[in-house]
């Protein structure tokens, strides 16, 4: 045991001038941008965007909404969310309030997955031209 004590000692002893725990002596200019970058990695800036940033849950849950949802549960507007109570041109989520008071969440469904939308705008005076069927 005293033995691999000593060997590794020595591994260590060898590194021992290698390792540089002292101030670094570098110009503000450099320190700043080192720091500049680090803070950017840390936030994600250079993140990238494909095709699951913008991808949808039952048509209406996309990122962006999730965390709206997300904030929603932390301010504590809404305790919970129990499940999907409608869908059509928009879905209808059951929420209870932390005082135990049922709310309804209503999100817009997501125009490229809206495929019955012709039975909702037909008529409409607002789409009287016509509307994007994409």
């Amino acid at each position: 045991s005293s033995k691999a004590y000593t060997v590794t000692d020595k591994v260590l002893q060898k590194y021992e001038n290698k390792i540089n725990l002292g101030k670094l002596n570098l110009s503000d200019s450099v320190m700043n941008k080192v720091s500049e970058k680090s803070r950017q990695k840390e936030s994600n800036t250079y993140r990238v965007k494909d095709k699951s940033d913008r991808a949808t849950v039952e048509q209406v849950l996309d990122p962006r909404t999730r965390m709206i949802l997300f904030k929603m549960l932390t301010r504590g507007v809404i305790s919970e969310i129990n499940g999907c109570i409608s869908t059509g041109e928009a879905n209808v989520y059951h929420a209870n309030t932390s005082a135990g008071e049922s709310r309804a969440i209503k999100i817009k469904t997501s125009i490229l997955m809206f495929k019955d939308r012709d039975k909702y705008v037909s008529g409409e005076f607002r789409f009287r031209h016509g509307y994007c069927k994409g």
